[in-house]
C-alpha cells in the first residue's frame, strides 16, 4: 500500500495569515468615523480611504507584516519598498457581503478583522477560471473528499484579531454575515516604490 509521496506545489499563491491584538481606543475612532453605503449595495464603507494615517499603532503592526511577508515570505530584496496606499473599514450589518472582486492599481492587498461575530462569515479565494491544473473547469469529477488540490473555492473561517494579506489580483470574497452585530473590517492596498529590473531595457523607476 502506499503510503507517502513526495508533493511538488507549482507556483502556489502564498494568502498570509497572522494576527494583531486590537488596539481599542483606535476601534472607537475608526467606528465613529463617517460611514458611506457602497455602491454594490452590499455594506458600508468610511468615507476617509486612508483610515491608517490616523491610526499610528494599527498602521505600525501591519506594516510589521506586510515587511515579512514580502521579503521573508515570498523572498523578494529589501532594494524594493512597500507602502500602504489607500486604507477603510468596511461595516458589514447582517445580511450583508462582500462580493467578488480584486483590487486594482495595487501589488498586496489586506484585511485585518476588528470585530467578527459569531456566524459572520468567512473569506473566500475562488480558484481562478484559467488556472488548469488535473482538475480543470473542463470537467467535473465526483471527488470523496474536499481540499485544496481540488476545491474551486479556498475558504478561511477569520476571527477577530486576524490579518490575512495576498497578491491583489487574487479575487475573494466574503460571506453573508448571519449575525445580528455588525461585523468590521480593515481593509488596505500597498504598492512598492523603487527601481525596478536589472537590464538596462527593462528598468523602471517606480
Amino acid at each position: 500500500m502506499i503510503t507517502k509521496f513526495v508533493e511538488h506545489l507549482l507556483f502556489p499563491t502564498t494568502v498570509y495569515q497572522n494576527e494583531i491584538p486590537v488596539n481599542e481606543n483606535e476601534f472607537t475612532t475608526m467606528r465613529e468615523m463617517d460611514y458611506e453605503r457602497m455602491p454594490s449595495d452590499n455594506g458600508y464603507m468610511t468615507k476617509y480611504k486612508r483610515i491608517l494615517t490616523l491610526l499610528p499603532h494599527t498602521r505600525k503592526a501591519i506594516e510589521k507584516h506586510i515587511e515579512y511577508y514580502a521579503y521573508e515570505v515570498l523572498g523578494i530584496s529589501h532594494r524594493h519598498k512597500f507602502v500602504i496606499t489607500t486604507s477603510w473599514v468596511n461595516k458589514h450589518v447582517t445580511g450583508d457581503k462582500a462580493h467578488s472582486h480584486f483590487h486594482a492599481n495595487s501589488v498586496i492587498s489586506g484585511c485585518y478583522y476588528l470585530k467578527m461575530p459569531e456566524s459572520g462569515g468567512g473569506i473566500c479565494f475562488p480558484k481562478p477560471t484559467n488556472h488548469n491544473n488535473f482538475l480543470s473547469d473542463m470537467f467535473n469529477f465526483e471527488t470523496k473528499v474536499i481540499n485544496e488540490r481540488n476545491t474551486s473555492e479556498y475558504k478561511i473561517e477569520v476571527k477577530e484579531n486576524m490579518l490575512i494579506l495576498f497578491p491583489s489580483q487574487t479575487r475573494h470574497f466574503t460571506q453573508i454575515n448571519n449575525s445580528i452585530e455588525d461585523r468590521y473590517s480593515l481593509a488596505f492596498n500597498v504598492w512598492v516604490r523603487g527601481d525596478m529590473g536589472n537590464a538596462d531595457i527593462e528598468k523602471i523607476k517606480l
